[in-house]
């Protein structure tokens, strides 16, 4: 099972609009971003994080040019960025998408995309309040008396 982040476009008026501009984005490790980051930036139209790669790379060049670091630590650089993405590059792409005007909608566990579709669908996507709502600010607290600490006084004494 995978868990999906739904980014669905806000400014959508009518539920089938918004469905069919939704993305689905699997959470977890990219193996296509690992081993084919910059190309994978390029075809998710990640600019900021693709300049910040190209900076870098520029970088790492004219050092390694001036034999200022070897090219040993050149590839080690590579491979640490290329771990990084593999991580975080979906991260890289939800908050893009949110930059965009497509904010988290939903969180779906499924099997694979076309199941958290449908789960997506059955579950009523758009709705007048945010699923990841925060709690009521004059929710009642149930204080604890003093003399308890956690869920079973009896046994400390």
């Amino acid at each position: 099972m995978a868990i999906y982040a739904v980014y669905c476009p806000s400014g959508r008026a009518d539920a089938p609009a918004a469905f069919e501009h939704a993305r689905f984005v699997r959470l977890g490790f990219s193996w296509a971003a690992f081993l084919f980051g910059p190309l994978w930036l390029l075809a998710n139209r990640l600019w900021r994080p693709l300049a910040l790669f190209v900076l870098g790379l520029a970088l790492v060049g004219f050092l390694v040019a001036r034999d200022a670091l070897g090219q040993g630590a050149a590839v080690w650089l590579y491979g640490v960025y290329a771990l990084y993405l593999g991580f975080e590059g979906r991260a890289l792409l939800g908050a893009a998408l949110e930059r965009r005007g497509s904010p988290l909608a939903d969180l779906v566990c499924a099997a694979d995309v076309w199941s958290a579709e449908a789960g997506f669908l059955a579950r009523g996507f758009i709705s007048p309040t945010p699923p990841l709502a925060a709690p009521l600010a004059g929710a009642p607290s149930f204080p604890r008396p003093p003399h308890i600490l956690g869920l079973f006084p009896e046994a400390g004494r």
